[in-house]
């Protein structure tokens, strides 16, 4: 259960990972 609770954090930190990716394109994006 430990081994699923660490993989489900970092599932969790990659999926931010990559919403701030697109949201930080995204606003570069229209900025530009």
């Amino acid at each position: 259960m430990a081994v699923f609770g660490t993989s489900q954090r970092m599932f969790e930190l990659l999926v931010k990972m990559e919403h701030m990716k697109l949201w930080y394109a995204n606003t570069r994006f229209s900025r530009n």
